[in-house]
This record gives C-alpha cells, structure tokens and sequence, in this order.
C-alpha cells in the first residue's frame, strides 16, 4: 500500500512539474509592445589567429548584425514586426514568432534556410536576446560564406529598451 501511495504521489508531483513547465512555456505576452534597439555586440571565436583576429572580424562582423541601433521591434501576439538592415538595404517586415522557454523562434522570409532562433532575457524594461550560434552562423553561412570559413563560432546580442 505504502508502495502504491508513494508511486501515486510520485505521478501527481509529475504531474503539477509538467503543468507548471507548460505554463512558463509562452511568455510572449510579457514580449508585446515596442521596443528600440539600444547596443549590439557580437562575439566571435576564429579558428585562427587568437584574440587580433577575433577582433578584426567582431568589427567586420558589426556589418552582419541586421538590426540598427535605435530601430524598433514591435512584439505581438505571434508575430514580430521589424526593419532587417544589411549593408545600407533596409527591409521591413512582420514575421511570425514563437517564444517557449526562453527561446524566440522566428519564421525565416520566404522559406530561406535558416535557423532564427535566440534566448532572451527580459529584465524589464530590459530585453537581451542573443541569436544561438547555430542560428548565427547558418545566417553567415548564407550572406557572407568566407566569414563562415574563418570562424568557429559567433553570435550577436541586442540590448533592447522598452518604450512607454
């Protein structure tokens, strides 16, 4: 009996554990508004050269970063809406997003391969969110491939403030 009633309360703590991980999962509610870029960085790890070409490349790569200081990204209900910026081309859009566990996903534009995944970090009224390095490098694989050749491992972070 006592076998049996461990077993059960077992289950049912199983149970509410999974119930409050499915709760935590969709947090984009707390995403929704507008939001202005404030800084961005990008790290890079280079699969040679050390800490100078880390460095030359982080520069280069401030490029391939697509989103300007100071534009706006405006979170809705399952959609993103944002301006894409790279190399002085500008293009607006609205993109369907999903967040669970602290991962964005957002759908890629006209069925392009590519990861556009990242974590976030709302502080509010501070949001980070960094792109996976997996994310990251299948974009440079895509747009610039002799940067993809030099690097082992890359992301971008944006530090964005929400708007009143």
């Amino acid at each position: 009996m006592k076998k049996h009633l461990l077993y059960l309360c077992l289950l049912l703590s199983g149970l509410f554990v999974a119930c409050g991980e499915d709760d935590n999962d969709n947090k984009i509610y707390q995403l929704q508004g507008t939001w202005t870029v404030q800084n961005k960085a990008v790290k890079v790890w280079p699969r040679e050269g050390g800490q100078t070409e880390a460095l030359a490349l982080e520069d280069s790569l401030l490029q391939y970063t697509f989103l300007e200081e100071n534009s706006e990204i405006i979170f809705h209900n399952d959609s993103i809406s944002l301006t894409i910026s790279y190399m002085g081309f500008t293009q607006p859009g609205t993109y369907t997003c999903s967040l669970r566990k602290n991962i964005l996903n957002i759908v890629p534009p006209d069925n392009l391969p590519l990861i556009l995944e990242g974590t976030v970090n709302l502080n509010s009224p501070i949001l980070e969110f960094t792109f996976t390095t997996e994310s990251y490098m299948t974009i440079l694989q895509l747009l610039h491939p002799s940067f993809y050749d030099r690097i082992l491992s890359a992301n971008v972070s944006y530090i964005l403030q929400r708007n009143e």
